[in-house]
């Protein structure tokens, strides 16, 4: 708590990068597969150590990150291994660009291929729900794009791409360092030596506190923050409001030393910056997130 959360309260990006490390032990009591959220911007940013910090909550970040440079297959049983906690993705230049869509819609759905085994019979597919944080320079519809592929609405929908442009690289509170890099570097090292604590905690809480019977409609409050509430536009909504809720919920047990309601208005202030083609749900978003406001 005191050499990385600390750095959380003024810096939205590490707020919600947090967030969605606390997102996935929500997802089976709310009936979610899942999804993720895309950073993305110039090299030197910021990107991987956000990628660490949120796997720390569940591990170390050298065990815990991986590259997107892994086969389809590979994915699913990584995604199997995180089940209920955190994908971290780091640097999805990696990938092939005409492989992306079909990875994206796996791990949002939760479900691999069914396969025959040697004996013909079909062997159980695997499962999981998982929240993925992904990291690159490009958005996944701009990798895609690469690759001679155009993204579909639904894929942008399940994992959102958010740019990384804050005052200092992803920061915007320095919280006394010198600079963006001498506040990443602390970081980096402050994962290598306090991890896998938090997350463990987090549900340890969560039961006690008998607020799992009440996530569907705490999430169900929140929703409306975000503005859309039905059709594609709505699950992005739904997925920014899960992580939102889930970082409150670590602010309430302490795992989060920010302001109560500040992980929610770092989410809903990243809806106007979504690079997705549903760019007008975005604006609607605004709109009404501003009337609820008021």
């Amino acid at each position: 708590l005191d050499s990385i959360a600390r750095f959380s309260p003024g810096n939205p990006t590490l707020l919600l990068s947090l967030a969605a490390a606390f997102a996935g032990p929500l997802l089976c009591q709310l009936q979610r597969t899942g999804g993720g959220l895309h950073w993305f911007g110039d090299s030197s940013t910021g990107k991987s150590t956000l990628l660490a910090v949120a796997a720390s909550v569940w591990g170390h970040s050298f065990q815990f990150v991986r590259s997107w440079r892994v086969t389809g297959n590979g994915l699913e049983g990584l995604a199997a291994q995180r089940n209920d906690t955190l994908l971290a993705l780091d640097e999805i230049a990696e990938v092939d660009p005409r492989e992306v869509g079909s990875i994206i819609y796996c791990l949002a759905n939760g479900t691999g291929k069914s396969r025959a085994s040697r004996t013909g019979a079909a062997r159980q597919a695997k499962r999981w729900r998982v929240i993925t944080l992904s990291s690159g320079e490009l958005t996944s519809s701009g990798h895609m794009a690469e690759g001679g592929r155009q993204a579909r609405t639904g894929q942008e929908i399940r994992l959102l791409d958010l740019p990384l442009k804050r005052t200092f690289g992803a920061w915007d509170d320095l919280h006394g360092m010198a600079g963006g890099r001498e506040l990443s570097d602390h970081l980096q090292r402050a994962t290598s030596e306090h991890y896998g604590h938090a997350g463990p905690e987090f549900v340890h809480k969560l039961i006690e506190s008998g607020e799992a019977s009440n996530l569907p409609a705490m999430l169900g409050e929140l929703i409306p923050r975000f503005g859309e509430s039905g059709g594609q536009e709505g699950r992005a909504a739904e997925r920014l409001a899960i992580c939102a809720l889930a970082g409150e919920l670590a602010t309430i047990f302490g795992l989060i030393p920010a302001s109560q309601g500040e992980t929610v208005a770092a989410a809903v202030r990243t809806v106007p910056h979504l690079a997705t083609g549903s760019r007008a749900w975005a604006v609607r978003s605004t709109k009404n997130s501003r009337r609820h406001r008021q």
